[in-house]
């Protein structure tokens, strides 16, 4: 697995606005590229505590509706990962 280093700035001064987990590194690291892309705002990830936190810079509030619009890829990932039935019971926590 080669990932991207983390940006440095969106680590020290961005806003904590998701996290999640149990889906891994590569198709976390894929739909928060998306995430950025679509808000056109800065948004990076990294583990804390085997969780993925989601930070961001900029426009806050575009970067949680481009969330809100890509949370069934998320979803679906995360069924991926844990199975259907369990996937019900766990989801992300948008902040």
């Amino acid at each position: 697995m080669s990932l991207k280093d983390c940006n440095s700035k969106v680590y020290k001064k961005g806003v904590h606005i998701f996290t999640t987990h149990s889906i891994s590194a590569e198709k976390i690291d894929e739909w928060v590229k998306k995430i950025a892309q679509k808000s056109g705002q800065k948004v990076d990830w990294h583990y804390f505590g085997g969780r993925a936190i989601i930070k961001a810079l900029g426009n806050i509030d575009k970067v949680r509706a481009t969330i809100k619009e890509l949370l069934p890829e998320h979803d679906q990932l995360m069924a991926e990962s844990v199975g259907p039935e369990r996937a019900k019971l766990l989801h992300g926590t948008m902040y």
